[in-house]
């Protein structure tokens, strides 16, 4: 298994930023800074601040643009689902 996981490891192209801090608790500490309950946070968000550099510096400015934009285009898709802006292609 450690073999597998190293090799599935080496195939991601923008590895989490987050360290060892959880989705959980990325997505508590995004609810705690806008003031909102954590079952309003969609992926898109908690997707965009897990890939996000300590200087605020987003990893891939490109992919950030096309979220951000598809989110402005289709603001339904900030809710969880199947065609949220996480599962669209632009």
């Amino acid at each position: 298994m450690n073999r597998r996981n190293m090799v599935n490891r080496g195939k991601q192209t923008m590895p989490a930023c987050s360290g060892r801090r959880s989705v959980a608790v990325v997505r508590h500490n995004i609810s705690l800074e806008k003031c909102i309950p954590i079952s309003s946070i969609g992926r898109a968000e908690t997707y965009m601040s897990l890939h996000t550099r300590k200087d605020k510096a987003p990893q891939n400015k490109d992919v950030e643009d096309k979220i951000r934009n598809y989110m402005a285009e289709h603001p339904e898709s900030q809710a969880t689902s199947v065609n949220d802006a996480l599962t669209k292609e632009n």
